[in-house]
């Protein structure tokens, strides 16, 4: 098998047999290594199945190939009678120890890759690389073209530096297309050599090529940080106060050789300062370290939660069941309280600490009948982690194991888990909405106001009250062993509805020069940045205790404003597209996607649409692309849904008893 080991790409013998295990009555009755093919061996152990407690063998076979295959025959023979024979090998070694996951420095590539865009966008591998750029262990380089004999040995010496400094993780922006086209464009090239070139030029071996994990930093950050249009590198840049990208006034492939290189190196700066803000990385490679498994593992939640409970259960003396589809009915999820609203003043939102992990040590849920060994256990200890690292201010630390506490919670809905369980999943739900009531009813008791409440948290507007640790301290006294924290006193805060009914999910207050946003346009990208400007004044406006007629003047001059072109630049939207087959009814978006790809104005391996709101014949609303050289806009239609849809929800909640004319007939 080859991977990298010991920060090196080599091949190494495999450190254990392949291997599942089979009840003792199959293993008893069938002669394994006759009957089926590449079976090396069955051995009698002293583990037991998980779910009925029968002594279970364990079947050696001679490739990992073999693991499945058998499976598939010996379960048509005796459904459920096999264990853990879904585990690919890879996950195994893992989970075994077979060998030790770390991630170091010296094993990280930041990378950025130039190609030609002379002929617009063509697919993986057809456009031709101009350059590269990286940073490896604090150093920055760049590559261009012009610097090799060819195309091939550019590609080359970015596979050589790969693979001699034993790189096991890529990071980029958008990674897949950097590293998407770079191995694409190896398949493509190596087709077109002639005999004596593929003896003459360097190796460049596939198998290596999908070793790197491929660290998108874009999605991270836009886990992290909401509210931006396209996520692009430069949108990312100004929103962190750093330097943006280096300007470029046409195509990359116009560019000369130094205009390049700052423009390519730039973006690797970027993507290092980014890491260096949020420490992503750093906080993924404690993850893996924790739990032994590579980030192509630990990164998805349940592969995570279930790689650790197969180690537990080992431990305990036990095998688990094969992991299988289960079919979801439903069960009743999270309060949510109908909010009351309005603008309100010291506003104190106050939070369960981890209530659904907490409602699993609490209720003592686990897996079958193991009475709390299993996830309690991990819980418990993710917990007792979690305080350890707080203590020593590790903030890195503390992350990591509320992560995986949180990790833990989720399982038992979850329709692939092994020990799927929708009652247990209810009831850890039940739980919550039970303490979310208690609080509710102990706050309300001291002649306290609730204004909205969800899942684990509730908004108070403290009246007379001088020390809201007060409160928070009264409200633990009655919810114990739950723990309540505060989670943020806000100044001033708006919950948004209609006349007098509250609209759920939907707020924004402001502590001190802290903000929170939930539900407003101002976190979606499909909403355009000018959107976000009118209204975030509007928003800052009325905390300022400006009059409604003062946010009417301020939409008219805006109104004005867009009308004569000067937002034109802020305009730009962004939707994601999934596959053709995924929509019942095809969308506009869609199909402006599919125009722009036909058209090679944008990647067909592209995730989303960049595109605005186009002037077209008669009423209606027409979408355009984005990239389109000569853009004409729709500003009636911007106005209407992008600027008095969503101020309008703002200004109705706040002078909702206030009997104007409408904000659409003020200033339409």
């Amino acid at each position: 098998m080859r991977g990298v080991f010991d920060g090196k790409y080599q091949t190494v013998a495999m450190p254990l047999k392949p291997y599942f295990f089979v009840k003792d009555v199959v293993a008893l009755s069938l002669d394994m290594p006759v009957e089926f093919k590449g079976v090396e061996s069955v051995e009698q152990t002293d583990l037991k199945a998980a779910t009925t407690k029968d002594r279970v063998y364990l079947v050696k076979c001679s490739l990992p190939t073999v693991v499945s295959s058998v499976r598939d025959e010996v379960e048509k023979l005796s459904p459920f009678s096999t264990y853990e024979a879904d585990i690919t090998y890879s996950r195994r070694l893992f989970i075994d120890r077979a060998f030790e996951v770390k991630y170091d420095d010296e094993r990280i590539l930041f990378l950025d890759v130039e190609l030609d865009d002379s002929e617009g966008f063509k697919e993986f591998g057809e456009m031709s690389f101009l350059s590269y750029a990286y940073c490896y262990r604090g150093r920055f380089d760049f590559k261009h073209i012009s610097d090799f004999k060819s195309e091939w040995h550019l590609l080359h010496s970015l596979y050589q530096l790969v693979v001699d400094n034993g790189i096991s993780v890529i990071v980029g922006w958008n990674v897949g297309f950097d590293w998407g086209h770079f191995t694409n464009r190896i398949d493509v090239l190596r087709k077109r050599m002639d005999k004596n070139e593929r003896k003459i030029y360097p190796k460049i071996y596939d198998f290596d090529l999908s070793l790197p994990y491929q660290y998108d930093l874009r999605d991270e950050y836009r886990k992290m940080v909401k509210g931006l249009v396209s996520y692009s590198l430069d949108e990312v840049a100004k929103n962190e106060g750093f330097v943006g990208k280096v300007e470029k006034s046409g195509k990359v492939s116009s560019m000369s050789y130094g205009e390049l290189r700052d423009y390519n190196l730039r973006d690797v700066e970027l993507l290092v300062e980014v890491e260096k803000r949020y420490r992503f990385i750093e906080r993924d490679k404690y993850l893996c370290s924790e739990v032994n498994l590579p980030m192509d593992y630990s990164k998805v939640a349940g592969v995570l939660g279930d790689s650790i409970i197969l180690r537990r259960l080992r431990e305990l003396g036990y095998v688990a069941p094969n992991a299988v589809k289960h079919k979801k009915t439903g069960y009743e999820g999270a309060l949510i309280m109908e909010p009351k609203p309005g603008l309100y003043e010291n506003v104190l939102c106050m939070d369960v600490v981890s209530l659904y992990p907490t409602a699993i040590l609490d209720l003592n849920l686990d897996i079958l009948d193991f009475g709390g060994q299993v996830l309690p256990y991990f819980v418990a200890r993710f917990f007792r982690r979690k305080m350890e690292e707080e203590e020593k201010g590790n903030k890195v630390g503390r992350e990591t194991y509320k992560l995986l506490a949180n990790a833990i919670y989720g399982l038992f809905g979850y329709e692939f888990f092994r020990f799927f369980d929708e009652k247990k999943a209810a009831a850890v739900t039940k739980r919550g909405r039970e303490i979310l009531t208690k609080m509710k009813d102990v706050v309300e008791s001291i002649g306290l106001d609730v204004l909205y409440g969800d899942t684990d948290s509730i908004f108070v507007q403290l009246k007379g009250v001088g020390d809201p640790q007060a409160v928070i301290d009264y409200v633990n006294s009655q919810v114990s062993p739950y723990r309540v924290s505060m989670d943020m006193m806000y100044d001033k805060i708006i919950f948004l509805g209609y006349g007098e009914k509250g609209v759920k999910k939907r707020y924004i207050g402001v502590s001190g020069d802290k903000w929170k946003v939930r539900g407003l346009e101002l976190r979606r990208g499909d909403w355009s940045m000018f959107s976000k400007r009118v209204v975030w004044d509007v928003v800052k406006m009325i905390f300022e205790g400006k009059s409604k007629r003062d946010v009417e003047t301020y939409l008219a001059d805006m109104r004005a404003r867009l009308y004569r072109g000067e937002f034109d630049e802020e305009l730009k939207m962004v939707k994601s597209v999934r596959g053709e087959k995924q929509y019942k009814v095809m969308p506009a978006h869609y199909k402006l996607w599919r125009e722009g790809v036909e058209k090679k104005l944008i990647p067909k391996y592209s995730s989303e649409v960049e595109f605005y709101y186009k002037k077209g014949v008669g009423d209606g609303l027409v979408l355009g692309l984005w990239c389109e050289s000569d853009k004409k806009f729709d500003y009636k239609e911007y106005w209407r849904k992008q600027v008095l849809a969503p101020v309008g929800r703002i200004m109705s909640s706040v002078w909702k008893n206030e009997g104007s004319v409408s904000l659409e007939k003020y200033l339409g």
